[in-house]
């Protein structure tokens, strides 16, 4: 699913295609390598690749512009990192002033946010050499740092105004004020900047999948769409205009337009694009069309091809009102970890999803559990993914409790056998998800009592129950609902 909240993103460097580190970031900010920085295909990263850092003059930076300023309100910054390194700075926007900041890993590898002090410094220390996701968010006035989704202790009251514009961001080295002692020796695979939103409260959550680091776009305008330069390859943009069309440099995205009057294509297409034109006066086709390129087009007076065709383009005529635009960009490596998996219990017509577990389907025969692959079949036994406990997620029904009126839900009751803590999720929409901790009295226990947040209050409820280390026997979930006094 998109970020609900990528029109807040100030920056968004995400690594994933082998090679050199790339020009510029998802937002269109300058990239700028130093040494011998550099992208490797890795498996293991949430993008496919690292940018990888070998603690020698190895970095990367992109201006220090206003829009990078944190202000004085609620912000995020959350990265994949994976080192093995201690002392040292891991993102740099610090020029020795507090308006300044700094995300540095302290001797023991904990986290530390630095302003012109170690502002807050975690307990969690992430140089185990494995991919952590860690976030330094304000909301509220507190500043917070939590490492896979789980917060790292208590919040710390700040309200610091961030008003000062700095030379450069710099990530895995301290730059502005250059100290080659603090080099990082390790991986990226991607940092996000988002200023406006804390993303998180003070809440655990689940850290962000491949999918959530991607925006979606809308636009509807009256008089000329203009598409410059190259647009991000995981961006949709609809656009519906009423005049003209300008199609300007490579695009890189998909476009559905609609329009009335004319449509130019200049410039050689890109060579897997497929262009269908619906014109109702001229379709002008300039340049030599790339060899893999497939033009369609249909106009009432003319046809024109301009310069000699590719021997292997094709051309066709006939629409009369629309262009569509479209490409795909296929990532290269095993589809199996971007499978999503329903599996259906016939006996109680219970569905479990799997994501990210590499199986496209289950069979249960002779007393086995057994999932296939693209390379064979496996037999499933056991509590881990490798060595790595499997995360999980219970959605229950929505429900109204068979009342219009509004309500508030005191306590929840769960019905459980756990090896430890649960999360109890209450979901108003994807932007509004409260998370309150489920802790049995003991591992025996059938029963925990839930207290909801006070101020929820909701005709519909939704739930989830959820862990990614622990796990469950569940029998039953009971809520205590009070109906208020009034509908919505």
């Amino acid at each position: 699913m998109a970020d609900s909240n990528y029109s807040f993103v100030r920056m968004l460097a995400k690594f994933s295609a082998a090679g050199a580190v790339p020009a510029t970031d998802r937002t269109g900010r300058a990239l700028t390598a130093a040494g011998g920085a550099a992208v490797v295909a890795d498996g293991g990263a949430l993008t496919g690749a690292y940018l990888t850092l070998d603690g020698t003059g190895d970095y990367v930076t992109t201006p220090g512009t206003p829009d990078v300023r944190l202000g004085a309100g609620d912000f995020c910054i959350d990265f994949g990192v994976k080192t093995s390194s201690a002392n040292k700075c891991l993102i740099d926007h610090y020029d020795g002033t507090n308006t300044g900041w700094q995300v540095f890993l302290d001797s023991s590898g904990h986290v530390v946010w630095w302003n012109d002090t170690a502002l807050k410094t975690g307990a969690v220390a992430v140089n185990d050499g494995n991919r952590h996701h860690v976030a330094i968010f304000r909301v509220g006035g507190t500043i917070y740092l939590a490492v896979d989704g789980t917060i790292d202790g208590a919040g710390v009251a700040n309200t610091r105004d961030h008003n000062s514009t700095k030379t450069l961001v710099g990530i895995g080295a301290q730059v502005i004020n250059r100290n080659s002692s603090y080099d990082l020796a390790g991986a990226f695979d991607f940092v996000r900047i988002t200023i406006g939103v804390s993303r998180w409260t003070s809440a655990g959550f689940t850290p962000p999948t491949l999918s959530d680091l991607g925006g979606i776009y809308t636009a509807s305008v009256t008089e000329t769409l203009g598409l410059s330069v190259s647009a991000s390859a995981r961006a949709i943009w609809l656009g519906s205009v009423a005049e003209t069309l300008g199609l300007k440099s490579s695009a890189n995205a998909a476009y559905q337009i609609g329009i009335t009057e004319t449509i130019a294509l200049s410039a050689s297409a890109a060579g897997r694009r497929l262009l269908l034109g619906e014109v109702s006066e001229t379709l002008g086709l300039s340049d030599s069309a790339s060899a893999k390129a497939l033009r369609r087009a249909s106009v009432r007076e003319t046809l024109g091809l301009h310069d000699t065709p590719s021997a292997k383009g094709l051309y066709r005529a006939h629409v009369d009102e629309r262009i569509m635009l479209y490409e795909v960009e296929v990532r290269a490596g095993s589809y199996d970890a971007d499978l999503a998996v329903w599996a259906a219990n016939l006996s109680t017509a219970g569905h479990s999803r799997y994501a990210g577990f590499g199986f496209n389907s289950f069979a249960f025969f002779d007393g086995h559990y057994y999932g296939c692959k693209s390379d064979g079949i496996y037999e499933l036994s056991g509590a881990l993914d490798g060595t790595a406990p499997i995360p999980w997620t219970v959605t229950f029904a929505e429900t109204d409790f068979g009342s219009t009126m509004l309500k508030r839900v005191a306590n929840v009751i769960v019905g459980a056998k756990s090896s430890g803590p649960l999360a109890l999720k209450v979901v108003h929409d994807p932007a509004h998800i409260y998370a309150y901790p489920v802790t049995p009295s003991g591992l025996d226990a059938r029963a925990s009592r839930v207290k909801i947040g006070k101020g929820l209050k909701s005709r519909y409820w939704q739930f989830e129950l959820a862990s990614d280390v622990e796990r469950v026997e569940l029998e039953a979930i009971d809520y205590q609902p009070e109906v208020m006094s009034r509908h919505i």
